[in-house]
């Protein structure tokens, strides 16, 4: 083993996870980046300052291991800087658009999320806090789209799950995690509670009547029960037979007359893609930028994104950006895939978990950039999972190994 390795190797032995403060503002944060302007408390800049702060807190706590740490999410960081870069400088773009804003707030989160991955059972509390957060939210359901044969719901537009498909995302990542959790779960009592909660997310993603999120959920699940098909059928049994009790109580009578309406509509993907990847073959080595990467409907005149994170880079910001994010993806893809065989901490989640966001990913511009994504991601790529690295409490003697 060479010196560098022998050196490499001991700095992580003795990396110590952020503060559990770092963490609990991290949630602080989101929860008010989502129920801000619902509550009147919105002060300009006040969520991606408080973000930066982490961001700033996390790099000093880590210090010259920053390399170490980071390195996991090096592509998304170059991905990042890159497109920032070619904005700025090429596109002339302004440094207060809220496109560049939302790749600066992308950055940070990468870098705080990251740094939390280190915290043992990390992913467990942020999912129950982000199902918490979620359920804040719905007081401010809405009727989003109404006609005679759909009706689908979505949040006020001061809420920050305003659009139906971000909600169901969100409310789709807390549903694929509880469904595991109850997998996994050896207590009965606690198995029907992370269940129960499972059950609730799919209903909630089933009244936006988004349906790529919602089938995205369901083969993020038969991912889930593949792990366990060969050790037990009697979790998936209970499963199946709480499913078949609340369809035959008539809940989801009138959601499944929706998805019949919107199966015969045309979503415009295709029309999007289309239209994105010819902008993208015209301008690939810098892109148009971020403001011409929308697309005119032809019927309305009304401006949309891609709705696709991979077009939504390559056009806006060409090859380069587009290089570094589909190495990130591939890279916690294959690490996720692994997780299982590695024995890596929460194995079991990393890769239906993966599924569900690459497929979120593809339906969605800027998906990659929310926070549960940003962790799937982090976590995939085995973030605080490092062989030898102790756990410590702030001021205390190590206690253990760190899981991601």
């Amino acid at each position: 083993m060479s010196a560098i390795d022998v050196s490499s190797q001991t700095r992580k032995k003795f990396l110590r996870p952020p503060s559990y403060l770092i963490e609990y503002s991290f949630y602080g944060t989101i929860a008010y980046s989502m129920l801000g302007g619902a509550l009147g408390l919105t002060i300009p800049l006040l969520g991606a300052g408080l973000l930066a702060g982490l961001a700033v807190m996390c790099v000093l706590h880590f210090g010259q291991n920053s390399g170490t740490v980071f390195r996991p999410v090096s592509l998304a960081l170059w991905c990042a800087l890159s497109v920032l870069l070619l904005q700025l400088a090429l596109h002339e773009e302004s440094f207060m658009d809220a496109g560049i804003r939302s790749f600066l707030t992308w950055i940070l989160s990468l870098i705080v999320i990251q740094s939390l991955g280190f915290r043992k059972g990390f992913l467990h509390r942020f999912a129950i806090v982000s199902f918490l957060i979620g359920c804040a939210t719905l007081p401010y359901l809405k009727v989003y789209v109404s006609t005679g044969e759909l009706t689908r719901i979505g949040v006020s537009a001061d809420v920050g799950l305003a659009n139906p498909n971000t909600f169901s995302q969100w409310f789709g990542f807390c549903l694929v995690y509880f469904v595991i959790a109850g997998i996994q779960a050896k207590n009965t009592a606690i198995k029907f509670a992370f269940w129960s909660a499972g059950f609730l997310c799919l209903y909630l993603v089933g009244i936006t009547v988004s349906r790529g999120n919602l089938l995205g959920a369901f083969i993020a699940i038969a991912f889930a029960f593949k792990n366990v098909l060969r050790r037990s059928f009697a979790p998936i049994l209970a499963l199946l037979f709480a499913g078949w009790l609340i369809y035959l109580s008539g809940i989801f009578d009138d959601l499944i007359g929706f998805y019949l309406q919107r199966g015969a509509e045309e979503t415009g993907r295709s029309y999007l893609w289309s239209v994105s990847l010819s902008k993208f073959l015209d301008a690939w080595w810098v892109g148009v930028g971020l403001s011409e990467s929308s697309v005119v409907l032809p019927d309305s005149g009304y401006r949309t994104s891609p709705h696709n994170s991979l077009l939504f880079i390559a056009v806006s910001s060409g090859v380069v950006p587009l290089v570094c994010f589909v190495g990130y993806l591939v890279r916690a893809s294959r690490e996720a895939f692994y997780a299982n065989g590695k024995q890596v901490s929460d194995a079991p989640f990393k890769f239906p978990l993966m599924i569900f966001a690459l497929l979120t990913m593809m339906l969605s511009s800027n998906a990659f950039m929310s926070s549960w994504h940003v962790v799937v991601l982090s976590l995939a790529l085995t973030a605080g999972d490092v062989r030898g690295i102790r756990h410590e409490r702030s001021n205390k003697a190590p206690t253990g190994s760190v899981p991601g």
